[in-house]
């Protein structure tokens, strides 16, 4: 229990009620040199109340009590005063300076409406000052200058000024943010069209959008045009959401929402550019239009090629007499020659000295088909760098509402839009 110090003291806490107990004050030595010689400075004085240590015009700062000492003369009165002035010369200059912010407010929205009267009738006025300026004045208007409610120190040319500034900084907000999301950053330059999103030109961007656009819903901070060029500037450049979040002045998921439902978008829309042909196409086809004609699910990296290859339903779209090329990896004889095909290796050496010469010509003709193939495949991967790193956790995972992991839609997508894009494989071949 807390005593007074004081000799012949008897106050209690607790029962004395008008009285407060404080302990001696430490001497603090882990704050610097300052603070420890204020610590030190009031731990040998004594203070009726607790003062903020770095508070020196605070009159308890300083001893009130002697504790049976002979008492010096102090200058109680004195500080108590000095602290009263510091005190009313802080509430007075909050006061001005509130007083002073709002009149400030108040002659900008006067200017501004002033300005804006002043351009709406500023021909009126012209033919008016030359109308009375061609009059003398009449005595009323010497003898009665304008009051203070009407004077201003702006002259006309200032107030224009003004209004120009104002009606500058309302058509920048009105207008689009330039930029890689934005069409008009892709005008007349298709090699940014083909840098940040992998189609060919505007025209084709265009194109897909309008096809997207009337299924997207409206978003409150991003526009369907910034929805939209997002989701293809991630799939092609990879870049971070958050990266794309602080170039657009929003936040992170905002952005991961919108890629989403864009993509997901995407997915259903575009579909159709992804279909099996029929047998009267495939035989049409040469090598100048081969393009993606089939895509299925992924699979983690331990699953087998003949596992996928089976599962995926491709062996389903073989009739009698077609030919399946693969690398030999590929152990899939007797599942392509239970549907009727024939499947075409690469010959190779292993266990022979030299090939057969018709070896070497079978050889050569699947090789010369084989790399458009390659080239194709290679193109999907090359064009959209999201498929460059480790893919994300989030991406394999469903989504809330979805059937289908992100990243088979993002493979769906890319290959979609590679077919929009020119061949790959030249034209002379």
């Amino acid at each position: 229990m807390p005593i007074c110090g004081v000799v012949g003291c008897s106050k209690r806490p607790g029962v004395d009620k008008e009285f407060s107990f404080h302990k001696v004050p430490t001497i603090i030595r882990n704050q610097g040199d300052e603070t420890l010689k204020l610590s030190e400075e009031r731990r040998r004085l004594w203070k009726g109340k607790k003062a903020y240590l770095h508070d020196r015009t605070n009159p308890d700062w300083v001893p009130t009590l002697f504790m049976g000492l002979p008492k010096e003369p102090t200058r109680n009165t004195t500080a108590s005063d000095r602290f009263s002035r510091v005190s009313a010369r802080k509430e007075k200059r909050k006061a001005v300076e509130a007083a002073s912010s709002l009149i400030s407010l108040k002659k900008q929205r006067v200017l501004f409406r002033d300005a804006i009267e002043s351009s709406d009738s500023e021909s009126n006025c012209m033919e008016t000052d030359i109308q009375e300026t061609s009059n003398p004045p009449s005595d009323e208007t010497v003898k009665h200058p304008p009051s203070k409610e009407v004077q201003t120190e702006l002259t006309r040319d200032h107030i224009q000024q003004l209004e120009d500034d104002n009606k500058a900084k309302l058509f920048t907000s009105s207008v689009p943010t330039k930029g890689i999301y934005s069409f008009s950053y892709y005008e007349n330059d298709p090699e940014r069209v083909s840098f940040y999103t992998g189609l060919p030109n505007i025209a084709v961007l265009r194109l897909v959008f309008h096809f997207i656009m009337f299924f997207m819903s409206d978003n409150k901070s991003l526009s369907k045009e910034q929805e939209f060029l997002l989701c293809l500037v991630k799939l092609r450049l990879d870049y971070l959401f958050k990266d794309i979040a602080y170039s657009l002045d929003v936040s992170l998921s905002t952005v991961q929402r919108s890629f989403h439902d864009t993509l997901d978008l995407m997915n259903v829309r575009l579909s159709f550019l992804v279909k099996w042909p029929s047998r009267e196409t495939l035989r049409n086809i040469n090598a100048n239009e081969f393009s993606q004609r089939f895509w299925r699910e992924g699979w983690g990296g331990r699953t087998s090629d003949k596992f996928i290859t089976e599962k995926s339903g491709i062996l389903q779209n073989l009739l009698p007499g077609d030919i399946v090329m693969t690398d030999r990896g590929f152990c899939i004889e007797e599942s392509v020659r239970f549907y009727g095909a024939e499947l075409a290796i690469p010959n190779f050496t292993r266990g022979k000295s030299q090939l057969h010469p018709l070896e070497v010509e079978k050889t050569r003709r699947i090789a010369s088909v084989r790399i458009h193939v390659e080239r194709v495949i290679g193109l999907v991967l090359r064009k959209f760098r999201i498929f460059d790193g480790i893919i994300p956790l989030e991406f394999v995972k469903l989504r809330n509402g979805s059937e289908v992991p992100t990243i088979d839609k993002i493979v769906k997508v890319a290959c979609c839009l590679t077919n929009l894009c020119a061949s790959v494989v030249p034209f002379d071949q």
